[in-house]
């Protein structure tokens, strides 16, 4: 899948979604292990999320400026 959408998108914007890895796995173990979601836990989270979205429009703005 992920060189599926390397093949047909930006590398940049597709690369960037690796950093939902984390994110995937805390939910996971909440859902299946029972683990407790902390503080710290959805501050490192919305860390992760605002990365991806600065990455995305950071590409959004730059694929813009070149047109």
């Amino acid at each position: 899948m992920f060189f599926l959408l390397l093949g047909s998108g930006e590398a940049g914007k597709v690369g960037s979604f690796n950093f939902l890895v984390p994110l995937i796995a805390i939910v996971t173990s909440v859902l299946f292990l029972g683990e407790t979601i902390t503080s710290k836990l959805v501050a490192g989270l919305v860390l992760i999320i605002a990365g991806i979205a600065l990455v995305n429009l950071k590409l959004k703005l730059l694929h813009k400026e070149k047109e």
